[in-house]
C-alpha cells in the first residue's frame, strides 16, 4: 500500500538511481503516470516527456485492443479479421485525437528524441497490461538503447509479460488480489488535463 503518486516515485526512484549515467529519459504515461514521471526525472536529473499512445477497439468491442497508436507510428497486438479500412481509419482518427492533446499538454514543444537513450516508462500501476505493452512495443520504434518499465504494482501473470518485452522491469509489490490500481494507494486523485501541463512545464 503507497500512501500517494509521490510517496511511490521516491521508493522507485532508488530502484532506479543505477541508470543515471545511462542517459535516461523518462516517458510518463498520462494522466497519473506523470506525477510519477516528474520525480523520477528530477531524482535522475533527466528530461521527461509523454507517452501518447491509445489503443484501437475492436469494432464489435471497444474494449478488446486490436492494436495501438502513437503520433508517429502503429501497431497491431493481434491477429483478428479485421478489416484494413477500419484499422487505418482509427489509426487516422486515434493519432489526430493523441496531437491535439499533446500539444494541450505540452504546447508546441517538440518530443524528445530516444535514439541512443535508455527510456524509462513509468505510470502509476498496471492493471490489465495493454496500454504498457503497446506502449513498449511502440517506444522499440524510436530506437532507445534499453527500455525499462518502472511501476510501483502489477498483477504477477501481468508483470511476467511486461518483463518479456522490457529489458528490465521494476516493480515494487505484485499483489495477488488485484482489482483496480487504486485500491493499491490511500489517496489516488484523478489528474485532470491541466494538472499534467502544469507538471511538464514546470
Amino acid at each position: 500500500m503507497f500512501a500517494n503518486r509521490e510517496e511511490a516515485a521516491r521508493l522507485l526512484s532508488q530502484k532506479l538511481i543505477h541508470l543515471k549515467n545511462q542517459h535516461p529519459v523518462v516517458i510518463a504515461i498520462p494522466r497519473g503516470g506523470v506525477v510519477l514521471g516528474k520525480i523520477i526525472a528530477d531524482q535522475l536529473e533527466a528530461p521527461m516527456d509523454v507517452a501518447m499512445t491509445k489503443k484501437i477497439g475492436h469494432p464489435e468491442n471497444a474494449e478488446l485492443a486490436i492494436g495501438a497508436v502513437s503520433m508517429e507510428s502503429e501497431v497491431a497486438i493481434c491477429n483478428l479479421n479485421i478489416p484494413e479500412k477500419y484499422f487505418n481509419e482509427k489509426v487516422r482518427e486515434v493519432r489526430q485525437l493523441l496531437r491535439e492533446r499533446y500539444e494541450k499538454y505540452s504546447g508546441k514543444r517538440k518530443s524528445i528524441s530516444l535514439s541512443g537513450a535508455t527510456a524509462i516508462l513509468v505510470d502509476d500501476g498496471i492493471a490489465t497490461g495493454s496500454t504498457m505493452l503497446a506502449t513498449i512495443r511502440l517506444i522499440k520504434e524510436q530506437h532507445p538503447d534499453k527500455i525499462v518499465v518502472a511501476v510501483p504494482l502489477a498483477p504477477p501473470s501481468v508483470a511476467k509479460k511486461i518483463a518479456q518485452e522490457a529489458d528490465e522491469l521494476i516493480v515494487l509489490e505484485t499483489p495477488k488480489n488485484f482489482s483496480a490500481i487504486g485500491q493499491f494507494y490511500d489517496e489516488f486523485h484523478q489528474l485532470n488535463d491541466d494538472e499534467v501541463f502544469v507538471l511538464l512545464n514546470d
